[in-house]
């Protein structure tokens, strides 16, 4: 059996994550925007209990989970076939309502050992190369963003450790995405998403 949700040290250590700044929202296009997340075809939850394996508990519908009251996990497969546990979090603080999904650094470090430092934005190098699991995961994580876009439309999409937050929205649209990055972005430019991938990573 695939253990997800029960190893030690699974949730520790926060997130890498995809957080997307919506503005401020109605509740019931937050609802959406977090039903959309489980549309994906690699996406599987969801799951209320971080503390039981998924096949171990009932898969509810996304439409009948209280984002206020309730945790909200489930797990991804990526091209690789590596499956990683992830949870969403829904932020609403100063007319900006965010919707985090993150992939729990634990997690990945039971998963993939040292290779999990290389998804902390810290002593980046411009132009280093990444482990090729850590751009999957990145990708991936743009790729269920491009999701809920076709659904709810974002101002921005941040990738990267701990981005909830950290962005300042209007900044980056006023001035563009930055040559040099050690996040990745989301941004709708005419109508449409463009990914704009992180550049600089830690060299080992």
């Amino acid at each position: 059996m695939t253990y997800l949700f029960t190893p030690p040290d699974t949730w520790l250590g926060g997130h890498f994550e995809v957080s997307l700044t919506f503005g401020e929202m109605e509740d019931d296009q937050l609802q959406m925007a977090f039903e959309a997340i489980w549309s994906h075809p690699h996406v599987q939850g969801v799951y209320l209990n971080r503390n039981m394996e998924p096949q171990n508990q009932t898969c509810v519908a996304a439409r009948q989970v209280d984002l206020w009251t309730e945790s909200a996990q489930g797990t991804m497969k990526l091209p690789s076939g590596l499956r990683l546990p992830f949870a969403i979090l829904v932020v609403r603080a100063d007319g900006e309502d965010c919707l985090d999904i993150g992939i729990p650094m634990g997690a990945l470090d039971y998963a993939l050992g040292k290779v999990e430092r290389g998804f902390y934005s810290t002593w980046n190098v411009p132009g280093a190369s990444p482990a090729a699991v850590v751009r999957e995961i990145e990708d991936f994580l743009a790729e269920l963003a491009a999701s809920v876009f076709t659904h709810v439309k974002f101002r921005v999409g941040v990738i990267g450790w701990e981005t909830s937050g950290t962005q300042d929205t209007y900044k980056i649209q006023e001035q563009g995405i930055p040559e040099v990055r050690d996040v990745g972005y989301l941004l709708p430019e005419g109508g449409r998403l463009r990914y704009y991938p992180r550049t600089a990573y830690p060299q080992f």
